[in-house]
C-alpha cells in the first residue's frame, strides 16, 4: 500500500529539498562537453576524432555512419502512419427499431 503521508499535496511555501543541488555538482551534459574538447594526442581533441571516425565510416560505405550524418545534417524523416481500416473512422450507423 502507499504511504498516506506521500500523498499529501504540497502546501503553498513548504520547501521539499531546501539544501537542492550543491554547489560545483555538474550535470552531464557539461562534464560531456568538457570530455569532447579535451585533448587527445596534443593537437586534435575527443570531438574531432570522433568526427574522423564517423566520416571513415561513411566513405567506407556503413549505412548506419550515413544514416547518423544525413539524420544530423537534415534532421530525420517524420514517421507517416495510414490508418487503413475505415470503420474505426466511422463507426456504422445502427438503427433502433420499436416493438410493434
Amino acid at each position: 500500500m502507499a504511504n498516506e503521508k506521500n500523498l499529501k499535496p504540497v502546501e503553498k511555501g513548504q520547501i521539499l529539498n531546501p539544501k537542492g543541488r550543491g554547489k560545483g555538482n555538474r550535470n552531464k551534459s557539461t562534464i560531456m562537453k568538457e570530455l569532447l574538447a579535451s585533448k587527445i594526442n596534443g593537437t586534435d581533441t575527443v570531438e574531432q576524432q570522433l568526427l574522423k571516425k564517423v566520416y571513415e565510416a561513411v566513405m567506407s560505405g556503413d549505412l548506419k555512419a550515413i544514416a547518423l550524418v544525413l539524420d544530423g545534417a537534415f534532421g530525420k524523416d517524420k514517421q507517416v502512419v495510414e490508418q487503413t481500416n475505415i470503420d474505426l473512422i466511422s463507426p456504422p450507423k445502427i438503427e433502433f427499431k420499436e416493438d410493434e
